[in-house]
């Protein structure tokens, strides 16, 4: 009797040597962008120090005047994120090499982005505050308009301006949120960070020494200007008129707690058949907005 089967069907059906990985976001992306601090504890707080204030000394001999330091602290609630996989030694069997470094990478890469969701949370959310044992809910406060065209010319809702910067940092200078010191960073999705290269003051010669459209990468080539570093990020969000957010703060403005820290774990499960491999990777980490004059949200024109 004749077989009915193919050629190939003498093959064994494998998977390629080379695993590659769907495009994504590789990693944190706002780590660089926040204060960072070791942390014990499900739930912790930062401590802020008010302003003190001073008395003019009117006569000779006088008694002194005291007045108490105030103090606040901030609240930081632990998360954990975790992934875990059984690499089964039979599935093994039909890969032409282990793909477990690829798959701690890509576990790796996912823990990074909900790192950047936590960091993004505290910069736009509201921070929960401690006050004379007294706690609420402190919300962002400085904000720009779509429609700010303090410093151009044109009117209407828009996407992100050179004005709009100008309008967020004279608001964080306003409130001594920098002094010249610190490192101003700019988030925000791709598209808004593109629409500041269709103006001149971006990218002319005339207002800028070097020429960042030649530069290596849209958001490295931007930055410098106005002394900010622009970061390109999706997750940043809309408001109730399906208005698109940035945000513009400093780099003390955001602080992060690393209750746990970024931990790959591979382990063979005695109590399964075949011993395969326990693949983990897991953190614990919580994050607050320490200075409202520091952070300011714009809204923009969709693109």
């Amino acid at each position: 009797m004749a077989l009915g089967g193919t050629y190939q069907d003498h093959y064994k059906d494998m998977f390629k040597d080379v695993l590659l990985l769907e495009a994504q976001q590789d990693g944190s992306r706002l780590a660089q962008t926040v204060m960072t601090e070791i942390m014990d504890g499900n739930k912790t707080y930062f401590d802020k120090l008010g302003k003190v204030s001073h008395y003019i000394k009117t006569s000779r001999g006088e008694d002194k005047t005291f007045s108490d330091a105030t103090f606040e602290r901030r609240q930081v609630q632990e998360v954990t994120a975790s992934w875990d996989h059984v690499l089964d030694r039979e599935d093994l069997i039909k890969y032409v090499q282990n793909p477990r470094n690829e798959l701690v990478r890509s576990a790796v890469m996912e823990l990074g982005r909900r790192k950047d969701e936590v960091i993004m949370d505290a910069i736009k959310g509201s921070a929960v505050v401690t006050t004379n044992g007294s706690t609420t809910n402190q919300a962002l406060t400085l904000t720009v308009a779509v429609n700010d065209h303090t410093y151009d010319s044109t009117t209407g809702d828009v996407a992100l301006t050179t004005s709009k910067l100008k309008v967020a940092l004279k608001l964080i200078k306003e409130n001594y949120g920098d002094n010249g010191s610190r490192n101003i960073f700019c988030v925000a999705p791709i598209a808004q960070i593109m629409n500041l290269t269709t103006e001149n003051q971006q990218v002319s010669g005339d207002f800028r020494s070097s020429r960042p459209l030649e530069g290596p990468g849209i958001e490295q080539g931007l930055s410098g200007y106005l002394g900010i570093t622009f970061i390109g990020y999706e997750g940043t969000g809309v408001d109730g008129s399906s208005d698109e957010l940035v945000y513009v703060f400093t780099d003390d403005a955001i602080k992060l707690g690393i209750f746990h820290p970024l931990t790959v774990d591979i382990d063979r499960l005695p109590t399964k058949s075949m011993n395969p491999d326990g693949l983990s990777v897991f953190e614990s980490i919580g994050a607050t907005r320490m200075y409202e004059e520091k952070v300011v949200q714009i809204a923009c024109d969709p693109l």
